[in-house]
């Protein structure tokens, strides 16, 4: 086994070495696949386009730039075909629709950066770059300031035309700002004062090298699926040949982990099962995905841009915008769950000691390591490589652009302090604030455990105390809290943002209320909390109605002519949280309880425990994948509320399929590895005579237990 792994981790550095050399040739091929027809009268050819783009990078000649322009428009006047497919790449001005709101209009990426042309003089070979040209609008609508209006919405109306370009890539972006001014000017005489070209919307069809810390990626990426191939084909051939297997030697099988990842467990009633939390998180994580839609539009670019506000202020649209609730269930899982199986664990110890909280925390910071540190490899480093487009270096590019400066505070937790407005991976603040939480959580558990119901009063204390510091803030700033389409858009990550969405302060609320719940039903045991049927109803109705008072409430505030109510945005901003905490908290407990009927039956369906195990990959992996396939996009999106749904449809399928990999591949085999060295440990202490016990909190990952985790 040690041979052939040691030969195969040799062939997969040749091989990515030979990758290394190669990539992006393919694209090579095809250019000349498209260009080396006779009938095309194009005399390029393999080796000077490979010399061009590989072995001898272009550099920026604004003679040659000025030259090659001038031939572009000879060649369309005499009907050469590589000239016109030039200009048939670029964007038309103005666009259909531009009354409608469309203000960008792409022009065909593919057809430019693969168009080149052989001139027959030395160093002289046209190589299309494309780049998105940004006219001023006013300069389209000819200064007709009713024309503009039409297309003008609010803070976040465009102001600019966007149009693809194929041009030479010998120009640099000061020679085509001066050369497109001077058009503009020419025509219309309109001076243009604003920078019309940006380097993060110009692509040039070149080679992207592979620099060291790509290659340590690949490396271990390698070396990872060196073990899971090796481990597969070890539990494979052990089966086919009826011998028994090592449970180390599977630790990172396919088969092994797929059948514990897929398993159904059809065990009810366990003291430790909570049925109905596997379809909550499941549907929450959906929820924000569906949410992170909305916040991403303004990457996409929209065809209907006038009809996009009035699409967001309808009454079922704050049901996107609300979707930042969702979060807030995930912090009541995760006190009540830890909560609730620490007490359990204490009650059977009799107390919690130093060793076991410090193994907790490894347990904890073991299990949520990999996915994660995985991924920001693999943003910091490889991401660029998959994708290509329009938008790819502007939107794409955003995917950890702050990784290689704050990758570490990412994976100590840390980032929502030490970098708030420089995040590596921007939705990662919610593990280190739980994170932050579950190290706090001894320090209010075990004192619950130890004062019962004389510490209660203690934790409605602080979050009364927490809740009136959240009210002071957001009244003293006068921030907009109700207004989600603006705090979420402008997205600058400012003080008061970092503060209300980031702040351990402000999710520490919710978190509290559900380690009263873990308390609540601790306390309970295998009791069954009799309830009348009128206090039943009464629960039910009470949390229907205070859950739409959330969503729905601020729906007159997202008006375009609302006015920033300061009182009413503190109050909502420091109530909000706890109504919806407690609403969740009531749909827990009467699930659990025996009274959530039909709801009830529809959360345990059996689905949800292979569903919710996907849970934190999910969260992990969403927005890379929605940022990266508007990266990808080579045409205008239409906004409504039947398109929103076709690309959660769209989103949430890749996100699975990568969500998959990412937990056979990164988080089973963890799993497996912790499993296999306690129980080799439990052998050993058992042989001397002693017996350990182990503070498991995440059983649910692979058995549908309760869990901590998101």
């Amino acid at each position: 086994m040690v041979r052939i792994g040691i030969r195969c981790l040799v062939v997969a550095l040749i091989l990515s070495a030979y990758v290394r050399s190669e990539w992006n040739f393919g694209e090579i091929d095809n250019l000349v696949i498209a260009y080396n027809d006779k009938d095309l009268n194009d005399s390029i050819t393999y080796q000077k386009v490979k010399e061009s783009l590989y072995d001898n990078p272009r550099k920026f000649n604004d003679t040659l730039c000025v030259l090659q322009f001038r031939r572009i428009f000879e060649g369309v006047s005499k009907k050469e075909k590589w000239a016109e497919k030039v200009m048939d790449s670029w964007g038309r001005v103005p666009p259909s629709g531009l009354y409608w709101g469309r203000t960008i209009d792409l022009g065909h990426f593919d057809e430019c950066i693969s168009t080149a042309h052989d001139f027959g003089e030395e160093n002289e070979i046209f190589v299309g770059q494309y780049c998105i040209a940004s006219y001023p609008l006013h300069v389209l609508l000819h200064d007709n300031l009713d024309n503009q209006e039409t297309i003008k919405l609010r803070n976040a109306h465009p102001t600019v035309f966007s149009r693809g370009v194929c041009v030479p890539d010998a120009c640099s972006l000061d020679m085509l700002d001066s050369i497109f001014k001077q058009f503009i000017y020419n025509r219309t005489k309109i001076q243009v004062n604003e920078t019309m070209f940006n380097a993060k919307e110009c692509t040039i069809n070149e080679v992207e090298r592979f620099n060291g810390y790509d290659i340590f990626a690949l490396i271990v990426f390698s070396l990872v699926g060196l073990l899971v191939v090796l481990s597969t084909f070890y539990d494979i051939m052990t089966g086919y040949l009826n011998r028994k297997r090592n449970d180390l030697y599977i630790i990172f099988s396919i088969p092994s982990n797929a059948k514990k990842l897929f398993n159904i467990d059809p065990k009810k009633g366990s003291s430790s099962r909570i049925e109905c939390l596997n379809g909550i998180r499941f549907i929450s994580i959906v929820w924000v995905v569906y949410g992170h839609i909305f916040a991403t539009l303004p990457n996409v670019p929209i065809a209907n841009y006038k009809y996009l506000w009035e699409w967001l202020t309808e009454i079922y649209t704050m049901v996107i915008v609300s979707g930042s609730f969702a979060v807030d269930t995930f912090f009541v899982l995760s006190g009540f769950l830890l909560a609730y199986h620490l007490l359990r664990e204490m009650d059977k110890r009799g107390r919690l000691t130093f060793a076991h909280i410090m193994w907790m925390y490894f347990h904890r910071y073991l299990r949520l390591f990999p996915i994660l540190a995985a991924t920001i490899l693999f943003t910091t480093t490889l991401h660029r490589f998959i994708g290509d487009g329009p938008l790819w270096k502007k939107v794409g590019g955003k995917v950890g652009i702050n990784c290689p400066e704050y990758w570490w505070t990412s994976l100590l937790y840390i980032q929502n302090i030490v970098n708030p407005s420089k995040l590596c991976l921007i939705h990662t603040w919610y593990l280190s604030v739980d994170m932050q939480l579950y190290v706090l959580a001894p320090l209010v558990l075990i004192p619950l455990h130890k004062w019962r119901k004389k510490f209660i009063p203690v934790i409605i204390f602080i979050m009364a105390g927490l809740s009136s510091y959240t009210f002071y803030v957001i009244l003293e700033e006068e921030a907009n809290i109700m207004k989600s389409i603006e705090t979420f858009w402008s997205l600058n990550l400012n003080k008061m943002f970092v503060f209300v969405y980031f702040g351990i302060q402000t999710r520490a609320v919710p978190w509290l209320l559900g380690v009263l719940l873990g308390y609540g039903i601790f306390n309970l045991k295998e009791q069954r909390c009799q309830l009348s049927k009128l206090t039943v109803t009464a629960g039910w109705v009470c949390s229907l109605i205070t859950v739409l008072a959330i969503i729905f409430g601020p729906y007159e505030a997202q008006q375009i002519l609302a006015k920033n109510d300061v009182l009413d945005n503190a109050f909502y901003g420091s109530l909000s949280r706890i109504g919806w905490s407690l609403c969740v908290i009531w749909l827990i407990f009467a699930c659990h309880q025996g009274y959530g009927g039909l709801l009830d039956s529809f959360l345990s369906y059996s689905m949800w425990n292979v569903l919710g195990r996907f849970t934190y990959a999910i969260y992990i992996t969403h927005p890379t994948i929605q940022l990266s396939v508007i990266g990808s996009s080579r045409d205008c999106e239409v906004v409504g509320t039947y398109e929103s749904f076709q690309r959660l449809w769209r989103d949430l399928g890749i996100i699975m399929t990568v969500s998959t990999f990412l937990v056979l591949i990164f988080e089973s085999p963890i799993v497996a590895l912790e499993q296999f060295l306690l129980r080799s440990e439990h052998k050993r202490t058992n042989i001397n005579g002693r017996s350990t016990q182990v503070v498991d909190l995440d059983e649910s990952s692979q058995n549908g237990e309760i869990s901590s985790r998101m």
